[in-house]
């Protein structure tokens, strides 16, 4: 891992943008079900894995998509019943 060692009076300050984690967004995909309504996810990456589970939550009745600025948005509210038959 680097380190950067910075030496002075001035304080270092800024931000910076973390991309999600494919590992992270897929069970919250699958847990945004349960929530009922309208789930938002920041700075999902453009993966495949997304793109097929977002597919499967659009045939379990879910309304998925990507907004303009890319967040990710599943809308639940339309489905009956989340466990299936």
């Amino acid at each position: 891992m680097d380190i950067f060692c910075i030496d002075g009076p001035v304080r270092v300050s800024g931000t910076i943008k973390v991309n999600g984690s494919k590992n992270a967004s897929l069970p919250i995909m699958a847990a945004s079900i349960l929530a009922g309504g309208r789930t938002v996810l920041k700075s999902l990456p453009f993966l495949s894995d997304i793109s097929v589970f977002g597919e499967l939550l659009g045939r379990l009745g879910c309304k998925v998509g990507r907004e303009e600025n890319g967040d990710f948005f599943v809308d639940s509210s339309s489905v009956d019943n989340p466990v299936g038959e």
